[in-house]
């Protein structure tokens, strides 16, 4: 049966590809969600050595066919910044504030806010290409 192609999340640089879809499907091995949930407990972010430490456990665990697949390894990414994401706290005060000076910004007004976020302590949310989404699509929906 010829392999089909479709389009998967590729966490790595934060969009989606064209890949092979594996004989096995991750979707239906299930994301192993309370080992996921328990490893990013105390990470907000993590380096590639973690990743491939995490890739290995799993492995370990008997997941073998969910993380020797590129699908696989991506709907785990896809998982985990998801996660991440949830636990990053929007500006919210600082935001709408913003908003109030700037009803219309171009590049260079977006970079000064980004650096206001950043002092403030918000480079998780500002220092991400995620992050900065967020962020824009915040302002673009609360903007009057």
């Amino acid at each position: 049966m010829p392999a089909d192609r479709t389009h998967i999340y590729h966490p790595a640089n934060n969009r989606m590809t064209k890949k092979t879809k594996p004989t096995v499907k991750p979707g239906d091995i299930g994301l192993p969600k309370e080992e996921l949930n328990k490893w990013m407990k105390s990470r907000m972010a993590w380096s590639h050595t973690d990743w491939l430490d995490l890739l290995g456990a799993l492995h370990e665990k008997g997941y073998a066919e969910l993380v020797d697949t590129d699908q696989g390894r991506c709907e785990i990414g896809k998982y985990l910044e998801e996660k991440r994401l949830t636990r990053l706290k929007m500006p919210k005060a600082h935001l709408k504030k913003w908003l109030k000076k700037h009803r219309i910004w171009d590049h260079g007004l977006w970079e000064e806010l980004l650096d206001e976020l950043r002092k403030k302590g918000h480079s998780q949310l500002v220092d991400t290409p995620i992050g900065r989404e967020l962020l824009g699509r915040y302002l673009q929906e609360h903007r009057r």
